[in-house]
């Protein structure tokens, strides 16, 4: 069983009022200006204007990040409050992927409000990612106490969630920084904080000891945020496959103005783009990355929101190298790579994080995006079924198709309720 402590720093924050000042499109969530951030990603292109155009800065990390990374203070300031194991995680040597929750029970007495959050770890090559969420049940803590070792095992539980609009996460090479405070995200009172990590044993045995930094705003959000998703999940990608691409696309049913994009792939990915086609045939984009290096992956923020009207089509496109010509893939030689989270799997993700005009199309496009991704969840679980029948896939793929069914029933329900409103 995982025993947490906290400590809560007296010291406000001055620069959690900071504001972000460039030139450019788009600012990454970082306190760095944009020249001093070393893009290894590739150019950025789009424009807050349908005829704006910008590249962002380009260069080149040296060496590999998993390799060193000294110890250093906050990178934010001191936080508000601290978390800490109070018992490092030890991971034993060799074997497959680790999925590990810690539980921060009962982080805070009352509602706050946190405009930021830093993840410290000194060992990264061990971690794949982590990402954190809010458990406002007994759940997630009863299935930590029940665990002899630290934490519990796992990649999914029904009660724990990510906070409301937002996709708070940690990736090898993120850089961090404070949200608006108009977009800070909820803790509620009396809830536990969910911390799941993506550990990747190597061939010695291994320690994780993160903390982690919270950063409060002085007053509640203003404004709700919602995400999107677009992406893929018909793979395999065979060996030896240098060429290799998944596309989606989604249409917007009200209008949004879009914050911020997340695309996540692994290693074997090349390059990943999203776009916006506007209804009179314009189009924009979203994000252009040329060059995807895994181990630098970021949340790319637009400096001003990017108005999308009512029936704009997004497109995203992920291309794949599974051939020794890749100076990434991991494998040599190269092997067949399936989707799944693991990291000698491979995904195409592509979050889009929106605001919509009122709560009730917030709803919508809310409902809206969970249909799309449950389809796409549904293609993979037919194409399983199809490659290899088994009692477990159809199973799987019965229960999706009823999600989705619900998801459709209450869509229409909502959908009925809008234009009775009008």
């Amino acid at each position: 069983m995982i025993r947490l402590m906290a400590g809560v720093n007296l010291f406000l924050l001055a620069a959690k009022a900071r504001n972000f000042l460039s030139t450019s499109l788009f600012l990454s969530w970082t306190s760095l200006g944009f020249s001093d951030i070393p893009m290894t990603t590739g150019p950025y292109t789009g424009g807050i204007n349908d005829d704006a155009t910008v590249e962002g800065t380009h260069g080149v990390l040296s060496g590999d990040p998993r390799d060193s990374f000294p110890k250093r203070d906050w990178e934010l300031g001191n936080p508000d409050l601290i978390l800490k194991l109070a018992k490092p995680y030890s991971i034993p040597k060799g074997g497959s992927d680790v999925f590990r929750n810690f539980v921060i029970p009962n982080v805070t007495p009352s509602d706050r409000y946190v405009s930021g959050l830093e993840f410290k770890l000194d060992n990264h090559k061990l971690v794949h990612h982590a990402e954190f969420r809010i458990d406002e049940t007994e759940v997630s803590w009863q299935r930590d106490d029940a665990d002899p070792v630290t934490g519990y095992a796992g990649m999914s539980n029904d009660t724990a969630h990510h906070p409301d609009g937002h996709f708070i996460n940690w990736v090898p090479g993120k850089l961090v920084s404070h949200l608006p405070g108009e977009l800070a995200w909820r803790l509620p009172a009396g809830a536990d904080l969910v911390v799941q990590l993506h550990l990747m044993p190597t061939d010695s045995e291994g320690v994780v000891d993160p903390e982690i930094g919270l950063y409060f705003a002085d007053a509640p959000p203003e404004l709700k945020p919602r995400m999107l998703w677009l992406g893929s999940r018909l793979l395999p990608i065979r060996a030896g496959e240098a060429r290799f691409s998944v596309r989606d696309s989604f249409k917007l049913p009200i209008d949004v103005e879009v914050l911020s994009v997340l695309p996540h792939c692994h290693f074997i990915c090349k390059k990943v783009e999203g776009w916006a086609i506007l209804p009179d045939g314009s189009q924009l984009s979203l994000a252009k990355i040329e060059e995807w290096d895994f181990y630098s992956q970021q949340e790319t923020r637009f400096i001003q929101p990017l108005r999308l009207p009512r029936g704009t089509n997004i497109l995203v496109e992920f291309d794949y190298d599974n051939s020794t010509e890749n100076k990434r893939n991991p494998n040599s030689p190269p092997v067949d790579i399936k989707f799944g989270p693991l990291s000698s799997n491979e995904m195409a993700d592509f979050w889009i994080q929106v605001l919509a005009q009122n709560e009730d199309e917030g709803e919508r496009i809310s409902q809206s995006s969970a249909i799309h991704l449950q389809q796409k969840i549904i293609e993979h679980l037919e194409r399983q079924v199809e490659l290899m029948p088994d009692v477990k896939g159809y199973v799987e793929l019965a229960r999706s198709h009823r999600i989705l069914n619900e998801l459709n029933r209450i869509a229409r329900s909502e959908s009925k309720g809008i234009e009775q409103s009008r």
